[in-house]
């Protein structure tokens, strides 16, 4: 009944369980997990079908700071386990910032509530948080695709935000040196505006290479519109929507075999700056 998953707990809290059909010689229990760390609290009941435990302030401190579960049991039995955000504080928002990646804390089902992937048929695409391949910080993304020869797949998040004292996009990346269609979207005023990374010479040369890319607003495209003009942007960056990052398969590119092509890229601190940059430039790290 409460906490709620996916509460951040910051103080001492009444943890509160509704059983039915238990009598009085059941063990029910709280169980709270962070990383290696262990809480049990036996809970008691009111009579009425409900169960309550106090977790006390020095038991929240044990657990750390860290991203972990709370479970019920009835008996030795497990019958819920929720996830939930230990003694850390909801992070400051920062309109430039798509994502840093660190306020997940590792956990793939933290981010995969930010993060929405889409796939075409018989594609797959996976996102994870890594620490081996990023910037600075604890974590970087891990874009992981696998396609046919004709499909796609990409992930979005949603970014409702003015950008209109920002003229372009940047991000940390290693490209895998597939060559695909790669392809950066941000959604701006009812508008999908893309850039395509693998048109880049110098971005193709870096397979392999930590970059910093710097796209200015003005280089994006508007995909759904005849001759794919490019500089609407730089006007509808005051009404930021969403933000994507895609891979379509080029089917006669060599990177294709057998009918599919598979890669992994790797991206970290995608944030809209205010550059002096008036083309699009690949910063090897």
């Amino acid at each position: 009944m409460s906490p709620i998953a996916d509460q951040r707990i910051l103080k001492a809290v009444t943890l509160r369980a509704k059983v039915t059909g238990a009598t009085a010689k059941i063990k029910v229990q709280f169980v709270l997990k962070a990383g290696k760390t262990k809480v049990t609290l036996r809970a008691k009941s009111d009579k009425k079908g409900y169960y309550m435990a106090k977790l006390s302030a020095a038991q929240l401190k044990k657990l750390g700071k860290k991203v972990g579960t709370l479970s019920l049991y009835i008996g030795n039995k497990k019958v819920q386990t929720i996830s939930e955000t230990y003694n850390i504080k909801e992070p400051k928002a920062d309109p430039y910032l798509i994502d840093g990646f660190e306020n997940y804390y590792g956990v793939d089902d933290q981010f995969t509530r930010a993060w929405t992937t889409n796939a075409d048929s018989d594609c797959k695409v996976t996102l994870a948080p890594q620490k081996e391949k990023k910037s600075g910080g604890d974590y970087g993304l891990k874009f992981t695709y696998d396609e046919t020869a004709n499909g796609w797949g990409g992930a979005t998040i949603s970014k409702e935000v003015d950008w209109s004292d920002c003229n372009a996009l940047q991000f940390y990346t290693i490209p895998d040196g597939n060559n695909q269609k790669i392809v950066i979207q941000i959604t701006a005023n009812g508008m999908t505006y893309e850039a395509y990374l693998n048109t880049y010479p110098e971005y193709q040369e870096k397979a392999g290479t930590p970059i910093l890319v710097t796209i200015p607003f003005a280089e994006f495209c508007q995909r759904d519109t005849e001759g794919n003009p490019k500089g609407g942007l730089v006007q509808d960056c005051a009404k930021v929507q969403s933000f994507g990052l895609w891979v379509n398969a080029i089917p006669d590119s060599p990177a294709v075999k057998d009918g599919r092509v598979a890669g992994t890229i790797y991206y970290d601190q995608i944030t809209a700056v205010s550059s002096s940059q008036e083309k699009p430039a690949f910063e090897q790290q």
